[in-house]
């Protein structure tokens, strides 16, 4: 049984980095569609500082997963906790955090250009349609998030 467990928890951390690695990279090309397609020059400045963000704080993600515990067995080998380091649960709420906070930044950056936009006044209307209710879904995630942890 507990080699079973040793395995779904290696698993687990293998798991996890793929799935910081898809959040990066798709947070990475969202950015660079907004650089390549805005052409507003402080728009673009603010995404090329918003893609550095997102890689400098993805990679400090991407650092403590793989030193979970020094050492790394230490993560699934509870007989080793004890002498090794590992980082401690504040660790995995930053993660969250500089998620949502990316996620948001993103989210909003097209908005400050959006009344800009040389289009129809329907197609206007709709795009903000669509930006509130992308909004409103945010909204309401980040509630279930933090009902199910108890942090509400």
């Amino acid at each position: 049984m507990e080699d079973g467990t040793d395995f779904l928890t290696q698993l687990s951390i293998i798991v996890t980095i793929i799935y910081v690695l898809s959040l990066t990279f798709t947070k990475l090309s969202i950015l660079c569609l907004y650089i390549r397609v805005l052409s507003y020059s402080s728009v673009r400045l603010a995404a090329k500082t918003l893609l550095g963000i997102v890689l400098v704080s993805h990679a400090y993600i991407l650092a403590t997963l793989c030193t979970a515990c020094i050492p790394f067995d230490a993560f699934w080998d509870f007989a080793k906790q004890s002498t090794a380091f590992c980082q401690p649960q504040a660790v995995y709420w930053s993660h969250a955090g500089l998620n949502v906070t990316t996620d948001f930044l993103i989210f909003i950056l097209p908005l400050t250009v959006l009344h800009k936009i040389r289009c129809p006044v329907p197609q206007k209307i709709a795009l903000s349609v669509i930006f509130v209710l992308a909004f409103r879904y945010y909204l309401s995630k980040k509630k279930n998030l933090l009902q199910h942890t108890g942090l509400s």
